[in-house]
């Protein structure tokens, strides 16, 4: 099984088609396809402009990795293909940020959880939900409050 370290760098890699775009790449969280589970991310384009203001677009595409190794499985736009109900023409306030601040060995607490409950899924197909919930309730918990929706509907 690939860390999710490493996967993550597969999905920056993966993004927009590997433009040069200045963009985002989301945590990744559990996504359900057909019976299965498979990794997942959204990616949101910005330029300065938008970044100094503190308003951000909705996410612009995600992407759905395989569970093992992070290979792609598929990139799709959200205009085409959405994972989210959230309007296209409203601009989010990022400049709220959450009052909960990680450190780098929180990150990699964060990732272990996340790599053990896949590692769990892949060996026993079976979903250890209490401690995905923790995961995602902790990053949720750092992201500004107006991206956090994304982050759920993407999730299982």
């Amino acid at each position: 099984m690939t860390s999710i370290i490493e996967i993550n760098r597969k999905a920056g890699s993966f993004s927009l088609g590997g433009a040069k775009t200045p963009h985002s790449v989301s945590w990744p969280v559990l996504r359900k396809k057909g019976s299965r589970l498979v990794i997942a991310y959204y990616t949101t384009a910005y330029n300065k402009e938008k970044l100094d203001s503190g308003l951000m677009p909705r996410p612009m595409e995600w992407m759905e990795l395989d569970i093992r190794d992070g290979n792609l499985i598929g990139r799709y736009d959200c205009r085409a293909e959405d994972f989210s109900k959230q309007p296209f023409d409203k601009m989010y306030d990022i400049s709220k940020k959450s009052g909960v601040r990680i450190d780098a060995a929180a990150v990699e607490s964060l990732y272990k959880m996340f790599d053990s409950v896949r590692k769990a899924y892949i060996e026993n197909k079976m979903l250890d939900l209490l401690m995905y919930r923790k995961y995602l309730n902790t990053v949720c918990a750092v992201i500004p409050e107006s991206y956090r929706g994304f982050l759920k509907e993407l999730s299982v």
